[in-house]
């Protein structure tokens, strides 16, 4: 759609991972760290910690929500607070990702590149959370 409107768009493709972490030993507080990457970096640097591949770009809160005591809704709740939270954090890539940023490239050519949302990692809970989906 991109090249039918502008042509000569370059697409990056990012990618956001999460885990739930633990933040303390003292009592059960947690939150969903998120990280963010690009689809074009090579195996053997993506995967190296040292290489700063990755990036941190916020943390989303977790809570039982206790005072809520339907479980279907507290179950809806924590939903929505995540998704609310991830539509923050990922909320300054819609405008360049539709109008497009003008960035070097490796070689020194200036492009316009559009950031789009290509993939979400994560382990079976954080897949279940994003795809509004019942674990089980």
């Amino acid at each position: 759609m991109l090249e039918l409107h502008k042509p000569g768009a370059t697409i990056i493709p990012v990618i956001i991972s999460s885990d739930k972490t633990q933040l303390t030993l003292f009592r059960d507080n947690s939150a969903y760290p998120i990280y963010m990457t690009i689809g074009n970096i090579p195996k053997n640097v993506c995967r190296k910690p040292s290489q700063l591949a990755q990036i941190l770009i916020g943390f989303i809160p977790t809570s039982k929500l206790l005072g809520l005591s339907n479980k279907a809704a507290r179950c809806w709740a924590v939903a929505n607070l995540f998704h609310t939270c991830m539509h923050e954090v990922l909320l300054p890539i819609v405008a360049p990702g539709k109008s497009g940023v003008a960035m070097m490239c490796g070689n020194g050519i200036w492009r316009r590149c559009h950031p789009l949302l290509a993939n979400y990692i994560g382990d079976y809970p954080e897949q279940a959370l994003v795809t509004c989906t019942f674990q089980g």
